[in-house]
């Protein structure tokens, strides 16, 4: 391979990062959750093993910004995305900024106890992750919507978060900063 096709096929991954990756929490992007959850629903499809979605919401995040400004804002989104980071290890699981104020994971091959753990990992991580803001610690937590299931021909990917968002507003409605299933 010439140096000249070596230099151009690194400047194309570094690009394909860089544009897949959520500027400022260093997670995938909405777009390359679209694709990613994609490609593994249809490897849990084919090879019929569990999928797992779990989408997460940070609790009270407009009256957050509201109190403090979007720059303390953006350092909770930052550490909710360090939380997630820190708490979901394996390669093969995608982490990612849906919107705002919310994540999304796929866990490939997890059944819903697994999913579970995972979700309350991350959401204990997230809890007990103060952020100091002028000298005072204000905590920040997140609800979380799990679904978890083998796909088969009746199933979409539309339907998987459909049921894993419904289980994450079941959770905000029970008092918030909790897992709920569907």
């Amino acid at each position: 391979m010439s140096e000249r096709t070596r230099e151009l096929r690194l400047a194309n991954e570094a690009l394909e990062r860089f544009s897949s990756t959520d500027a400022m929490t260093g997670l995938k992007n909405h777009r390359a959750f679209d694709r990613l959850f994609n490609d593994a629903y249809i490897q849990a499809l084919k090879h019929q093993y569990p999928l797992s979605l779990m989408v997460i919401d940070v609790d009270h995040f407009k009256q957050f910004n509201d109190n403090y400004g979007l720059l303390v804002g953006d350092e909770g989104l930052k550490m909710v995305a360090q939380c997630i980071n820190e708490a979901v290890r394996r390669p093969e699981d995608i982490k990612a900024r849906y919107g705002a104020e919310e994540f999304v994971l796929v866990l490939p091959n997890t059944y819903s106890e697994g999913a579970v753990k995972v979700a309350e990992k991350v959401r204990h991580a997230i809890a007990e992750s103060n952020l100091e803001i002028t000298g005072k610690l204000v905590q920040v937590t997140a609800s979380m919507g799990v679904y978890s299931k083998v796909p088969d021909s009746n199933d979409s990917q539309d339907y998987f978060f459909e049921k894993a968002d419904g289980a994450l507003y079941k959770a905000k409605e029970s008092g918030r900063n909790r897992t709920e299933v569907s």
